[in-house]
């Protein structure tokens, strides 16, 4: 597969056609690679080389049988901060939903925090939408952080409204405090994210 694509999308200038033979071995390593923990460990290490084609290969790895290779992408393309990824990861989400292996909520939850990392705005109407699916609160908790990070106008509401939330469910055992209070931090932090963005 020829990686010129991937180059436009990421606004870098063509790649040379060293790099393209690079990229087009690489992707060749990680598909004919059957062992899923050695396709996430081909990942992490082209990603501690910070690999010229690695954007590439994490946008593929994202559609990996496997779901810790499909978080090991999600870890790469948030750490790379990779905005044309948005609508790929929006796409990801969606489609790791109901996945019947029982790892939908893991899978989410990271697709969550990348979306957060890149930072594209496109993300926000649906980050919104997840805070009212019926999610536990470590994830409400991964959509507001994303949230703040994003800081659009569009979401500038939602830091006040999920705190009003919790408070209206805060715990009274004692052994849900921490939980209860962790999330209250981040839901400010988001917040005054938010409102600067206002």
């Amino acid at each position: 597969a020829d990686l010129a694509p991937a180059a436009t999308q990421n606004a870098t200038p063509p790649a040379s056609p060293e790099s393209r033979n690079d990229g087009r071995e690489l992707l060749s390593q990680y598909r004919s690679e059957k062992n899923a923990i050695l396709r996430r460990e081909q990942l992490r290490k082209w990603a501690a080389e910070d690999h010229p084609q690695l954007p590439a290969v994490a946008d593929i790895a994202v559609g990996d049988t496997d779901p810790t290779v499909i978080i090991q992408a999600m870890e790469i393309i948030g750490k790379l901060k990779r905005r044309a990824s948005a609508p790929l990861l929006l796409k990801t989400l969606e489609a790791n939903r109901r996945r019947p292996d029982g790892y939908g909520p893991s899978i989410c939850e990271s697709v969550v925090r990348a979306l957060g990392l890149c930072g594209d705005p496109s993300a926000v109407p649906v980050l919104i939408g997840e805070l009212t699916n019926p999610h536990d609160l470590s994830y409400h908790n991964e959509v507001v952080r994303a949230l703040g990070r994003i800081g659009d106008p569009s979401a500038a509401d939602v830091g006040d409204r999920h705190m009003a939330s919790l408070e209206s469910r805060r715990p009274t055992e004692p052994i849900a405090m921490g939980p209860w209070r962790e999330a209250m931090s981040i839901a400010g932090e988001a917040r005054e994210r938010l409102r600067k963005a206002r």
